[in-house]
């Protein structure tokens, strides 16, 4: 079921009117958009994160054959 199929069927139960799932909808698509903004960087960065990542990696086994 998708998204507006579910929005119609609480309509047409009478639980919800149009106008609520028109802006449920366009909330719910503004909360996704801000998400995958969020946690989807731009590819500009893409190459430097994963440098950070191979990065972080060696230094995480650097930091294991250290011995405290």
């Amino acid at each position: 079921m998708t998204a507006e199929q579910a929005a119609d069927a609480r309509m047409w139960a009478g639980v919800h009117f149009r106008s609520d799932v028109v802006a449920g909808q366009k909330i719910g698509e503004g909360v996704a958009e801000q998400v995958i903004a969020f946690a989807v960087p731009p590819p500009q960065r893409w190459a430097t994160l994963a440098f950070d990542c191979r990065a972080a990696g060696a230094l995480s086994v650097l930091n294991k054959a250290v011995p405290e």
